[in-house]
């Protein structure tokens, strides 16, 4: 069967993705995405996004509903207005879950402490002395960038590009870690906002968090081989959205 990129609708992918396909469509696609580059970047930034709402999401199913919720869903309504059917009522109630975690539960102040943290901030600070310094017409090509990348931190990974969310990189600098060199990649949006992303082999397992700096959202991303800390002054829902596009080209 002969297949083009366009037939593959964004609907049938999640749920190749998702193994809701049967096995010879999804044998088509397989194939199919082996042949196109793009359809392969598009299924691994879906990739992406779905780890990291499972890693955002996922531990909120485990937790009881606030009282507070509970009452709305269940109480008598007060007025002479209808009450909500009760499925949509439950899905109100975990939406405002939802908000709940991510606006302040889910954020704690213990910045100065995790030296992931420490080490990430001293580098956005200008505290730590570099081994390198490229920027202007010396960062090259973004290639050229995703090549010295690899060769320092012995990761198959990319220079994320973050244009779409409206940053450009600016400054690339090579510190010197414990644990082999670390790598700062620093970006800037139009406004002059800068955007960090810390990169260093792991010191530990899996780990996804957000935690707040003052104004600035840190968005620690980890896995067994590389450990990620984004750091921005923007709101925690901005700064998912401008990790996960980092995320796609890290490999995570």
């Amino acid at each position: 069967m002969s297949m083009e990129p366009g037939l593959l609708s964004d609907e049938e992918m999640h749920a190749f993705i998702d193994g809701e396909v049967d096995p010879s469509r999804a044998a088509e696609i397989g194939a199919l995405i082996a042949r196109s580059p793009d359809l392969a970047h598009r299924v691994h930034r879906y990739r992406g996004d779905k780890a990291l709402l499972t890693s955002v999401y996922g531990p909120l199913a485990t937790q009881p509903l606030p009282e507070a919720i509970v009452r709305l869903c269940t109480e008598p309504p007060k007025s002479t207005m209808r009450r909500p059917p009760p499925r949509v009522a439950i899905s109100l109630a975990l939406a405002a879950l939802v908000v709940l975690s991510v606006a302040g539960l889910a954020l704690r102040e213990r910045t100065g402490s995790d030296p992931l943290i420490v080490a990430a901030v001293a580098a956005r600070s200008g505290e730590t002395s570099a081994v390198s310094d490229l920027e202007g017409a010396a960062l090259g090509t973004r290639e050229d960038q995703s090549a010295l990348l690899r060769r320092t931190l012995d990761q198959p990974i990319a220079t994320p590009d973050l244009r779409r969310a409206g940053f450009e990189l600016t400054r690339l600098t090579i510190y010197p870690e414990s644990n082999g060199e670390a790598v700062q990649l620093s970006y800037r949006d139009k406004g002059g906002r800068r955007f960090t992303v810390y990169l260093r082999r792991s010191a530990g397992g899996d780990r996804f968090e957000v935690v707040p700096r003052g104004a600035e959202r840190i968005c620690i991303w980890q896995n067994a081989d590389l450990s990620a800390v984004m750091v921005g002054e923007m709101s925690t829902s901005e700064m998912l959205r401008v990790a996960s596009l980092a995320y796609a080209d890290l490999s995570f």
